[in-house]
């Protein structure tokens, strides 16, 4: 039986990122199509402010805040109550899966907080203000849905954080230069824009 309590079982299995790769291709394609498509809709010429693109900020938002928030819960739970030595004995292992959500959980790479800046920064919106917005924007339509799927999955099975960061980190290092250069060629002027919100 192949666990992550057996390594030398894990060297006939390709590599975990390429597996996540492969299972999420068409999906990602679609995104980034999408993602190529949509963008330039949100900027001049098509745009004079950047209330479009905040509310793309509102709708991502969400699912960072919700897949780091319950990262951080799982370990912070784990330290509270240690798993008993019966459940050592269930694969995956818990202390296995907790070693590696620890080891992987690098304050560098969390997003959350620095969408919720950028809200802040591009609105002129309080704390207050913005957490209300992110609030109702969760409870709507496929978002509320899909945050409804990440809380579901994760919590019942807590090791699929790890396709959750592949996924959604390589999708920042993979796209973020472009998307980056793309936002920064729209101008001061247009991201400093008064009064829109």
């Amino acid at each position: 039986m192949e666990t992550l309590d057996n390594p030398s079982s894990l060297q006939k299995q390709p590599y975990l990122g390429d597996s996540i790769n492969i299972a999420t291709r068409s999906v990602h394609a679609k995104l980034n199509k999408s993602i190529l498509a949509y963008l330039p809709l949100a900027l001049p010429p098509q745009t004079h402010n950047p209330s479009l693109y905040v509310s793309g900020l509102l709708h991502i938002a969400p699912v960072y805040l919700a897949f780091e928030s319950l990262w951080q819960d799982l370990l912070d739970s784990h330290e509270q109550t240690q798993p008993s030595a019966e459940d050592d004995e269930h694969p995956p292992n818990p202390e296995r899966v907790h070693s590696i959500l620890r080891a992987l959980h690098l304050p560098g790479l969390m997003r959350a907080e620095s969408l919720l800046s950028d809200i802040r920064a591009l609105t002129g919106w309080t704390d207050a203000v913005v957490d209300h917005e992110i609030n109702a924007v969760s409870q709507t339509g496929p978002l509320a849905d899909f945050l409804t799927h990440i809380h579901h999955t994760i919590n019942n099975h807590p090791p699929t954080l790890i396709a959750y960061a592949w996924i959604l980190y390589m999708a920042l290092f993979s796209g973020g230069r472009f998307i980056r250069a793309t936002l920064e060629s729209a101008g001061p002027a247009f991201w400093h824009a008064a009064g829109w919100w």
